[in-house]
């Protein structure tokens, strides 16, 4: 008896198998991005001379292809561009916790300081899709003001491959005589210094041009940002330029890149 019952049995399973829904693999769309914005206060702000502190983060999220290694990355640079508390403490902290720290930072600054400066402190977070194909880029730039002589600026160039891993283009330099070479090109194009003048008559710190922490590539080339203090003082600004592929021939490992 049992054996009837598995021989009935055994062609509906065959039959269902066959002829019921068949699961394919779930194409991926393709990788784009959602901008957000993140927001607290404390104060009505509504005036030029309120004063009250605002955090302002416009943010964004990737969706589609490979989305989630990207998000976790950008999730910490959020955070850590808009943390201001002290180094090597809590690293996991969300744009909630910041944002609180901020506004207690500023309202410990005034019980202590009531006759400061009267003007508000304010954080403000932007970020710009560069590109995503074939790298996806980013420029996130933040622009911060706590009292003192001047507001302080800071943009970060994110790039990322194909398969969504984090990418540093200094690590795609071959050649780094050549990307020297085109780099102090391009720099003394941008900030109008003659061949021959020294860096530090041009007003930077060094008489050698160290290479930038911020690099990104895009459709025209490795675009490069220079940010206040990197290797001049605040009073001559970022230094911003885009070195152009055809000078990075043989200088970097261009594949897939460009």
């Amino acid at each position: 008896m049992r054996r009837f019952y598995f021989l009935l049995f055994s062609p509906l399973v065959l039959w269902f198998a066959a002829c019921g829904p068949t699961s394919e693999p779930t194409e991926q769309k393709p990788l784009s991005f959602k901008e957000q914005t993140f927001q607290d206060q404390v104060g009505d702000c509504t005036k030029d001379n309120d004063l009250c502190t605002k955090m302002t983060i416009q943010h964004v999220i990737a969706e589609g292809a490979n989305a989630s290694k990207i998000n976790t990355v950008l999730d910490t640079v959020f955070v850590r561009m808009a943390d201001i508390g002290e180094e090597n403490t809590k690293t996991n902290k969300t744009l909630q916790e910041v944002a609180a720290q901020f506004k207690n930072s500023y309202t410990e600054f005034r019980k202590e300081f009531p006759d400061a400066s009267p003007m508000g402190w304010n954080m403000d977070i932007k970020t710009k899709v560069l590109q995503t194909q074939p790298i996806t880029s980013l420029s996130i730039l933040s622009y911060s003001f706590m009292g003192g002589a001047h507001p302080n600026t800071y943009l970060r160039l994110l790039n990322f491959d194909a398969q969504g891993n984090y990418l540093e283009p200094k690590k795609h330099i071959t050649d780094a005589t050549k990307f020297q070479a085109a780099l102090e090109k391009n720099f003394r194009k941008a900030r109008e210094i003659p061949e021959g003048q020294t860096w530090q008559d041009a007003g930077l710190f060094e008489n050698t041009l160290h290479l930038p922490n911020e690099m990104a590539f895009t459709k025209e080339g490795l675009h490069v940002y220079y940010n206040p203090y990197e290797v001049a003082a605040y009073v001559y600004g970022p230094t911003e330029f885009t070195i152009p592929y055809a000078d990075l021939e043989g200088a970097m490992n261009l594949d897939g890149v460009k």
